[in-house]
């Protein structure tokens, strides 16, 4: 099992002008000793499995995909064990829960590595594959490939995301593309939609435009679809929202959500239809914030941000963190799972740091309560 560091305490509760209060912390955990972009479902029993990245650091040919999971609603989690591990540099998993209970996995294999284990960008030497599991992740179908958009390369997943299952079975996955003929140039994200829980999957929509990557999508109350996606090409490294009233043949221009260096994010409905967007920190103090919406993700609240995890502890020496991903368990707690380093020692560009997979529990009661203040 995980090591546990609980750390008791609560979460900061900010809005304009400082200090709102707080909300009570369960505890802080250790998920994985090692773990980049952990993409995290839940079961209807409160199972939790999460894919993550080990192996390698954040780049690296070496990277593979490991499993763990949680029977105790991520007190403790069980040993990584591989499920992907390639010569290729297997990253950034999306995960999802089929409408058959299968457990899908999309995930990209690159090769845009020289012989000295050098990262080039090269778009071409990509490609996006799909596994499937009948037993919550133990044993893997092989890995399949998705198709190649029309004039257009499948690059990879949004790393750390999820795979969304809509009301009428429809499966949703972020996936980058790349224009082949511009020496692979990436040019956005696009929407890969399975109707037969992760066998085949399919590109029936547009680009989504504006240079969109690391994407999220969620099927509202009223069935539209919200996006909330990193924009380099709209404003800097922060995060934009887009709304689609047809399934994702169109979307609304994007609307800022965030300001510089707060991404990538990740959706959850709640009860009441509040959205609850987890996003990273990165920039100092680093680590792990949240905001809601009540509208739909039309307008957000910042008057009530939490500050789910900071570098309080001192255990973040570098903007290399975040990627959070959050589900609601059976039980009334909310659990949210990111990655940060675990070095004590300052941080210096190029200096050996080790990533872990972390989460903190928080209840919904206790959140709903701070929200009502």
């Amino acid at each position: 099992m995980a090591a546990d560091m609980t750390v008791e305490g609560s979460i900061p509760l900010y809005g304009f002008g400082g200090k709102r209060g707080e909300i009570p912390c369960t505890r802080h955990l250790v998920v994985a000793d090692q773990g980049f972009f952990p993409s995290l479902v839940c079961y209807p029993d409160g199972e939790l499995v999460s894919v993550l990245r080990g192996g390698d650091g954040h780049v690296g040919p070496r990277g593979r995909l490991d499993v763990v999971r949680s029977l105790d609603g991520g007190v403790t989690w069980s040993p990584p064990v591989t499920v992907a591990d390639s010569d290729a540099d297997d990253r950034n998993p999306a995960l999802g829960i089929a409408p058959d209970g299968s457990l899908v996995l999309l995930y990209g294999e690159c090769r845009s590595y020289d012989a000295a284990g050098g990262y080039y960008r090269d778009n071409s030497k990509w490609r996006v594959v799909c596994m499937r599991s009948q037993d919550r992740g133990r044993t893997w179908t092989a890995p399949q490939p998705l198709p190649d958009l029309p004039g257009l390369l499948t690059v990879s997943p949004y790393g750390g995301g999820e795979i969304t299952t809509c009301a009428d079975g429809r499966m949703l996955a972020a996936v980058g593309v790349a224009d082949p003929a511009d020496a692979g140039a990436f040019v956005g994200a696009a929407m890969a939609v399975s109707t037969d829980c992760g066998r085949s999957w399919a590109f029936p929509h547009p680009v989504l435009g504006n240079a969109t990557e690391e994407v999220d999508f969620t099927e509202l109350a009223d069935g539209r679809l919200l996006a909330v996606a990193r924009c380099p090409g709209v404003g800097s490294h922060d995060l934009w929202s887009l709304h689609s009233s047809d399934g994702g043949a169109t979307w609304t221009p994007p609307a800022q959500i965030t300001c510089d260096a707060l991404h990538p994010g990740h959706v959850l409905r709640l009860p009441g239809e509040v959205l609850l967007l987890t996003f990273g920190c990165r920039r100092y103090p680093f680590g792990v914030r949240a905001v809601t919406s009540r509208d739909g993700g039309e307008t957000w609240d910042w008057s009530h941000q939490l500050v789910l995890v900071d570098n309080c502890r001192g255990d973040y020496r570098t903007a290399d963190c975040g990627y959070p991903s959050t589900v609601l368990l059976p039980d009334g707690h909310l659990f949210t799972i990111y990655y940060r380093t675990a070095s004590e020692e300052p941080y210096f560009e190029g200096t050996a740091e080790r990533w872990i997979a972390a989460g903190v529990r928080y209840r919904l009661d206790d959140l709903q309560e701070a929200l009502a203040r």
